[in-house]
């Protein structure tokens, strides 16, 4: 009962104080976000043509599937798209047994071994024309298993697996190949860049607002008054971290249909965007628990949230795109990574680019795991010692 009285109060604040949160996490970003992406636009510009792919061939299945995969990359369908050389670091591995696995659709993939500095989008590129000459060679394998199995005659059969010989082959034409690497090639504009990187400097602002408020609380003395009735400090944390849960997630959803609503963001699957308004605001949430079992004052806990805020400045990307303005300088790239929104940064932009929850599960299951480990962390820390 004491939990859903809670829970009434922190709905009533929040209805109470909607027009604030509408100007603040709503208004205010979508026109700084507008700004900066108009302004900026050209910086985000695609490249008019794709440059070749310049990669070596290992194969270690030597079998005739294996050689038809080589002869397929080495094809003059390719040609403009592929350069096959000897000796380079970056090289496609056609693992032993490739080809029997791939008979029996068992998962035994190609390996692209690359630096670490190579280009992501040409990588990804690859990777999908791998991927889908694959897919489309098991399919082949059993249309002709099932044709071979019909009740025709030896002459019917021929011809039914020479007409699906070449509706396959068809799909391998230079025209389509292009326009299915063309459409991979993806890479955030500029409106969409912003929309990421501000939501990831509001998450931090938000976590700074919401950790003010308990504290101005706990100035007023409502902190002491609390504790004195029947409800225990576990009770009475567990209900701050509830009331920045809901808080968080009225902020992220208004944040996001902002830019959903006027089509400059966040357009991919809305299933996938309420996950991750969840996920986040979990995130958010634990944020601001260990902030407030850890730090007594609310002037050194908005030091640290405050060092946090500029580090995201910095390095994280908040302002200005890192991976266009400093991506030859390897320290600023290899900071970036550590970055305090690296987490909700890449869950964004990944799902903008590819809308598929593979792409963003791993950050999920991080930004869950974080929330879990902060979480009891900061039980831990409230049953030695909090609030005196």
């Amino acid at each position: 009962m004491k939990l859903k009285a809670f829970i009434k109060i922190s709905f009533k604040g929040l209805i109470k104080n909607v027009h604030i949160m509408l100007i603040t996490f709503a208004i205010f970003p979508v026109i700084i976000s507008v700004l900066y992406g108009y302004f900026q636009k050209d910086m985000f510009e695609k490249p008019n043509s794709i440059s070749k792919i310049s990669i070596s061939i290992e194969d270690r299945d030597k079998t005739t599937i294996s050689k038809n995969l080589i002869s397929f990359l080495k094809s003059d369908n390719l040609k403009d798209l592929l350069e096959i050389k000897d000796g380079l670091e970056e090289k496609i591995v056609i693992p032993k047994g490739y080809g029997e696995k791939l008979l029996y659709n068992k998962d035994l993939k190609v390996v692209i071994e690359a630096k670490s500095n190579s280009q992501s989008s040409n990588l990804y590129i690859l990777k999908d024309i791998l991927d889908k000459y694959n897919k489309n060679l098991y399919e082949k394998f059993v249309i002709n298993n099932n044709i071979k199995k019909l009740n025709l005659s030896n002459e019917e059969k021929l011809l039914l697996l020479n007409k699906v010989e070449i509706d396959i082959n068809r799909l391998y034409k230079q025209n389509v190949i292009k326009n299915k690497i063309v459409s991979s090639y993806k890479e955030l504009n500029s409106y969409e860049y912003y929309s990421i990187s501000i939501s990831s400097f509001m998450s931090i602002i938000l976590i700074i607002s919401v950790t003010s408020s308990y504290y101005n609380q706990k100035k007023k003395g409502i902190f002491n008054r609390i504790i004195s009735t029947p409800i225990s400090k576990f009770q009475y944390f567990n209900c701050q971290i509830i009331n920045s849960m809901l808080v968080a997630l009225a902020f992220n959803f208004i944040y996001v249909m902002a830019f959903r609503l006027l089509y400059l963001s966040f357009e991919g699957s809305l299933l996938l965007l309420i996950l991750i308004i969840i996920f986040k605001s979990l995130l958010e949430a634990s944020i601001v628990g260990i902030i407030i079992a850890f730090f007594k004052s609310k002037r050194v806990a908005g030091m640290f949230l405050k060092f946090f805020l500029m580090l995201s400045i910095v390095i994280g990307g908040v302002f200005y795109p890192l991976y266009k303005v400093a991506k030859e300088n390897s320290v600023i790239n290899y900071l970036s990574n550590y970055s305090p929104n690296v987490l909700i940064m890449k869950t964004y932009k990944n799902y903008v680019l590819f809308n598929s929850f593979h792409s963003i599960e791993f950050y999920l299951m991080m930004f869950l795991l974080t929330s879990i480990v902060f979480y009891f962390i900061s039980i831990l820390k409230i049953k030695i010692k909090w609030g005196e």
